[in-house]
């Protein structure tokens, strides 16, 4: 069993032990670098349930980054009457509430409107194809999902779920931009510039942002519970990038309906991280030529839920 630690985290992680004895919060995992450890869960539970100040210093092991970072976190109980502590996976960031719907968000209204955007329905006469977007207002943690669908589907008929992380566009302005562009083979990667003297100026607000690769090589931080992109404090150490390339990447891709239980439910222990940039899309194509309906629920975490 691996758990991962991210130090950004551990301020916090004192105070939750210090107002909590009963329970704490021991081992987070976010975007970007992060450290694990690994190995004999008793001995090590142990040591972080009666010493939280020695975890980062004792266990800075092997560094770990999911696609998209993870966003779940563990809980820990006090020692039980065997010495050990209980524990809880908890999928999604600490302090994040549980939010279940069919729909996006409405980003669109003033003021905008969570859950109250588009819905995960599509009808079908016959055969063709459909896409439905769904966009959030603040970042979210995907967790599960499930699809229904009625009528005639056959097993050549198919769903995908995957999300754009679309392309950046700064606009040129030689000698007063916030950022240069680096050729990185076929596309380019934004640098910051600290003085404005940068060949080319991209809006942080409106940016969209993508995990660097290898993990802790970028040129750009995100906070991972508003979303807010900033340059990393040194180059070429951040966890996110800013690319002029759309990239897409799937959750669920071509997964087969037409089974006689009418639905399909993914499974996963984790969750995904989401920027509010970012378009969540699902995706039916459907070969057989008969009519059908198809709806979807997504079980997801995020920072607010009013």
């Amino acid at each position: 069993m691996s758990l991962s630690y991210d130090e950004i985290e551990y301020s916090s992680f004192r105070d939750l032990t210090a107002a909590n004895p009963t329970w704490s919060v021991f081992s987070v995992i976010s975007g970007g670098l992060t450290y694990g450890c690994t190995g004999r869960r008793e001995q090590r539970f142990a040591s972080i349930a009666t010493d939280a100040s020695t975890f980062a210093t004792d266990y800075p092991s092997a560094q770990s980054k999911s696609k998209f970072g993870d966003a779940w976190s563990a809980l820990a109980s006090a020692p039980q009457e065997d010495g050990k502590p209980q524990i809880v996976l908890a999928p999604g960031r600490p302090g994040w509430m549980f939010f279940g719907t069919s729909k996006g968000d409405d980003v669109d209204s003033s003021p905008q409107v969570r859950g109250g955007g588009q819905k995960v329905r599509m009808s079908f006469d016959g055969y063709g194809e459909q896409t439905v977007t769904l966009e959030f207002m603040e970042p979210v943690a995907i967790h599960a999902g499930k699809v229904g669908y009625t009528g005639t589907w056959t097993f050549d008929d198919e769903w995908s779920a995957y999300v754009v992380v679309g392309a950046n566009s700064p606009s040129s302005t030689p000698g007063t931009g916030n950022c240069n562009l680096e050729d990185i083979g076929g596309y380019n990667k934004l640098v910051p510039v600290p003085n404005n003297d940068g060949s080319h100026t991209v809006t942080l607000s409106t940016a969209v942002p993508i995990w660097a690769v290898p993990a802790g090589s970028g040129e750009y931080d995100v906070d991972l519970d508003t979303g807010v992109i900033t340059a990393a404090t040194t180059s070429g150490k951040g966890a996110w990038n800013l690319l002029d390339i759309e990239v897409i990447s799937y959750f669920v891709r071509g997964r087969a309906l037409g089974f006689l239980s009418g639905e399909d439910h993914p499974e996963t222990n984790q969750a995904e991280w989401i920027h509010q940039s970012w378009l969540f899309k699902v995706h039916v194509d459907k070969v057989s030529n008969s009519a059908g309906e198809f709806c979807g629920v997504i079980d997801f975490y995020r920072p607010n839920a009013t």
